[in-house]
């Protein structure tokens, strides 16, 4: 055997389908855990191993993750592109497109994995020139924790087989891999021989009959970062290695401050929300924006669905008389409420015009009224907003409050303020366009308030036996959902106390959505959330078996999940509930329900403690039975 040779060069493969974490519109080399998109965790942890020559395969004409590195301070090696072939875009692809590119032994890397400690030092060098040196991890405890798939068998320090199923397993796969300095034209020479849907594994299969493929033992936590509940496990990890250097850090005892000069105020606020059926296709005949904005620019956000429903008349009838309004589409789906999306619309409304008589119009669902809230909270250091909701959702919920914001990367709404409009416009009428299934995915919010706050709702939906989407049911329930909402934050403006009614169900139903990759719709994962609530209260001895039973059978009347989808871990529901915001001092706190109608509280306090173990049991008890 040769001597071993020493690693300077590395690939890092960033291209294929272009398949993405469901629940976010990013490309998954630029999907960020800790702040930090996962190609740079890859590169500056190649560069800590004194690899300095690297090489990313990205799609053809994919120019995002070249934009998104250029200029970065914390890249000091050299970065060369490579094109994955078109006719190929899998992961041996990328490999055969390696070759006559690359000179000398290399190091070839998945751009989404991420270890606790720095693995690529283990490849520093490498031994026989034909052979391939593959990272595996042979801990039982990080097979679960990693999220990996791919599985391997290993004995005397040489990996035997590879795949998805493997009976005699006893390792996983990382995505590290180390070819010495002939490897790569032994690999590709086989690999051709093989038909052209081979997969890499297979590649590696046909190589190891001629030279065998190294076990190299990677220890510690990492994971394989493609899913959102490995994405969370991760964000976790990274949050308590935080957690723990900051606590081996002495406190100190520090004087207190005395004798502030302090400054009190107090602001009225003040809208009103508008019921009227017809009312979107008869805008022009209200005063839907007041006198003294008359001369103002003014700015119509809407998603393209919704603005070939409506946006397209309402903004021709708004300028019909007289207005200046600037409509901005944007593509619908909960991705469209994120910062990035928030800081581009920022940049272009400013760059349009704005003044301090400026009206930011909503016009769709909760995503784009929270997105269109949020900019209006924040350009100008506060402008008017005007929001007109579109879905059952977003009239009985979502528009009528005073929150506003986008979604961060560990979960939905972290990132927003408290923020009043001017008004509320809603137009029973425009339900007739929802699909059935997004009617009974707003009900859930309406279901909620039965559930927590009024028996009398929850008996006006049990007593009802129309069709789904009759419009005067609907209209009647939402009326009296928004009387209710308004009357409880005019109460508790900052939801700490009889307000919170409106987080019933929302810790679980949160991380549900967030785990499902948003194929579960708000309402639907708040129902499962909702489930789970009412087995925590029994659990808990607050509620009886038959709230339990109410809650099962009328969500199941109005066609909303009641399950937990056997695809989502309990145990990454409970990682997801670390990052919700009712999570503090190392404890869950939930919204609970006594009986139908009437929520739990003890001396004022609206959130019940709950242990880990019976949060568990909750969640395990409102899985699909045998599941």
């Amino acid at each position: 055997m040769k001597k071993a040779m020493a690693v300077r060069t590395a690939v890092i493969l960033a291209g294929g389908p272009g398949k993405r974490l469901e629940c976010f519109d990013t490309i998954k080399p630029l999907i960020k855990v800790g702040g930090k998109p996962l190609i740079v965790w890859t590169i500056e942890r190649l560069q800590e191993a004194g690899i300095l020559d690297i090489k990313i395969v990205v799609n053809p004409g994919d120019t995002l993750v070249q934009r998104a590195l250029l200029g970065d301070a914390r890249i000091h090696a050299t970065v060369e592109y490579i094109d994955q072939p078109i006719t190929r875009p899998t992961m041996l692809g990328s490999v055969l497109a390696l070759e006559g590119k690359i000179q000398g032994p290399f190091l070839l890397t998945v751009c989404d994995v991420l270890s606790a400690r720095n693995t690529y030092t283990l490849f520093q060098k490498v031994g026989s020139r034909e052979m391939i040196s593959i990272g595996v991890s042979m801990e039982q405890a990080a097979y679960t924790l990693s999220g990996a798939t791919i599985f391997a068998q290993c004995q005397k320090g040489r990996v035997l087989q590879m795949g998805a199923h493997i009976p005699e397993a006893n390792a996983m796969e990382m995505g590290i891999y180390a070819f010495g300095e002939g490897a790569l034209s032994l690999f590709v020479k086989k690999a051709k021989r093989l038909p052209p849907q081979a997969s890499f594994e297979e590649a590696l299969a046909c190589y190891a009959k001629q030279m065998p493929l190294v076990a190299v033992a990677c220890p510690g936590t990492w994971f394989d970062i493609n899913t959102p509940s490995v994405l969370i496990r991760a964000e976790l990890f990274l949050q308590q290695g935080d957690s723990r250097a900051a606590k081996k850090q002495s406190v100190k005892r520090l004087a207190r401050l005395s004798a502030p000069i302090s400054f009190r105020f107090q602001k009225l606020l003040a809208f009103d929300v508008f019921v009227k059926r017809g009312l979107l296709k008869n805008i022009g005949r209200y005063e839907v924006i007041p006198p003294e904005s008359y001369y103002a620019p003014h700015h119509l956000i809407v998603d393209k669905n919704i603005d070939a429903l409506y946006g397209k008349s309402l903004h021709k009838q708004l300028l019909a008389l007289g207005y200046h309004v600037n409509k901005i589409v944007v593509d619908p789906g909960e991705w469209t409420k994120s910062a990035d999306v928030y800081l581009r619309l920022a940049q272009q409304i400013l760059a349009d015009g704005i003044d301090k008589k400026s009206i930011i119009i909503s016009l769709g669902g909760g995503v784009i009224k929270d997105l269109a809230g949020f900019l209006a909270a924040t350009l100008y250091r506060g402008i008017g907003s005007i929001h007109i909701p579109t879905t059952v959702l977003s009239q009985c919920d979502a528009a009528i409050a005073l929150k506003q914001g986008v979604n961060g990367e560990g979960g939905k709404n972290l990132i927003g303020s408290f923020y009043a409009p001017l008004k509320v416009l809603v137009d029973p009428d425009v339900l007739t366009t929802l699909d059935a299934r997004y009617v009974s995915d707003g009900l859930a919010e309406i279901l909620k308030q039965a559930f927590a706050q009024d028996a009398k709702l929850y008996q006006t939906f049990v007593s009802y036996r129309g069709p789904l989407k009759h419009i005067p049911f609907l209209e009647k329930v939402i009326r009296w959902s928004i009387r209710l909402k308004i009357a409880s934050i005019q109460k508790d403006y900052y939801e700490d106390h009889v307000a919170l009614v409106y987080q019933y169900g929302h810790e679980i139903g949160h991380a549900i959505e967030f785990l499902s990759g948003y194929q579960l719709g708000h309402g639907e994962s708040v129902a499962i959330g909702m489930r789970v609530s009412a087995e925590l209260s029994r659990l808990m001895g607050i509620a009886d078996d038959a709230v339990v039973q109410k809650h099962i059978d009328l969500m199941k009347k109005y066609r909303l999940p009641v399950e937990v989808p056997v695809s989502i871990r309990a145990e990454d529901v409970m990682n997801m509930l670390k990052s919700n915001k009712k999570f503090h001092s190392g404890e869950a706190h939930f919204v609970l329900v006594k009986a139908i109608g009437s929520l739990w509280n003890q001396r004022g306090r609206y959130t019940a403690t709950c242990s880990d173990v019976l949060v568990k049991k909750a969640i395990q008890l409102s899985y699909a039975p045998g599941s």
